[in-house]
C-alpha cells in the first residue's frame, strides 16, 4: 500500500538540493538562445503577474494514487510591492507587500506584521515564505531585477532546448519551445515558452520523482513510483 506523502514534500522537496554548492550551469547553446530574451524581458520590466494552477500526481504502479490541486498567483513591481498568494489542499499562504508594510498569512493561526524590507529580494528571504521547485520557479519568473537569470538557474545542474517549432499552425498558434531544467537530484522541469512578444510561458511540468525516492527509502521501494505536478 502506498503511504500518500507529507504535505512538505510539495513546496520544500528541493531544498537539500539547494544546501550543495552551486556548480557552473551547462547551458546549451540551443536553449540559451530561447533562454536570454525571456529573461531579458523580465529584467526590463517594472511590474510582473503571474497565475499558476497546479495538478500534482501520485503514481504508484502505473497508476495515480491521489491527487493535490494548488493555485499559486503572484504579482510585484519594483521596488519592494509583492502579493503572494498559495492556496490548495494543504497550503494557505498569502505574503502582501505594499511598500510600507509587509503582512503574511502563514497559517490560520500565524500572522505577521511588520515594515516591508527595502528590496523584493528581502521579503522572499523572510521566514515563513514557500520554498520548493514550482515556487522558486514562478518567483524567479515574477520579480523583475538585475538577478533573473541567476535566481532562474539556482540549484540547477543543465538547460537544454528538447523541443522547438519551426513556424505556427494553421490555425495560427503561436510557435513555441520547451526548455529542461535538470537538477543535480535528478529532478526536471520541463518549460515551454511562446516565441511570440511578449514571450509567455505557455506549459510546465515538474518532475520530482528521482530526488523523492533518494530522499524516502519507503518511496524508493513502491513499484512504478512517480511523482509528476502539471502546471
Amino acid at each position: 500500500m502506498f503511504t500518500r506523502l507529507p504535505a512538505a514534500i510539495c513546496l520544500s522537496a528541493i531544498v537539500p538540493a539547494l544546501l550543495v554548492a552551486q556548480q557552473p550551469v551547462e547551458v546549451s547553446p540551443a536553449a540559451d538562445k530561447v533562454l536570454t530574451p525571456f529573461v531579458q524581458q523580465i529584467e526590463s520590466a517594472k511590474a510582473v503577474t503571474a497565475e499558476l494552477k497546479t495538478n500534482e500526481q501520485v503514481y504508484s504502479e502505473g497508476q495515480v494514487v491521489f491527487t493535490t490541486k494548488t493555485d499559486y498567483i503572484a504579482a510585484s513591481a519594483l521596488p519592494n510591492k509583492l502579493a503572494l498568494r498559495v492556496q490548495g489542499d494543504d497550503v494557505n499562504v498569502a505574503i502582501v507587500s505594499d511598500g510600507k508594510t509587509l503582512n503574511m498569512l502563514l497559517t490560520e493561526n500565524a500572522y505577521v506584521q511588520k515594515d516591508s524590507p527595502a528590496a523584493i529580494a528581502d521579503i522572499l528571504d523572510e521566514q515563513g515564505v514557500p520554498q520548493g521547485p514550482i515556487i522558486d520557479s514562478l518567483l524567479a519568473m515574477t520579480i523583475p531585477g538585475k538577478n533573473v537569470r541567476e535566481k532562474l538557474l539556482s540549484g540547477l545542474k543543465s538547460v537544454e532546448l528538447v523541443s522547438a517549432s519551426e513556424k505556427g499552425n494553421e490555425e495560427g498558434e503561436s510557435q513555441a519551445s520547451t526548455l529542461k531544467l535538470l537538477r543535480p537530484d535528478g529532478s526536471f522541469i520541463l518549460l515551454t515558452l511562446s516565441n511570440d512578444k511578449p514571450i509567455k510561458p505557455v506549459a510546465m511540468e515538474v518532475d520530482m520523482t528521482e530526488m523523492i525516492k533518494a530522499n524516502n527509502p519507503q518511496v524508493a521501494r513502491t513499484p512504478g513510483f512517480k511523482f509528476v505536478v502539471e502546471v
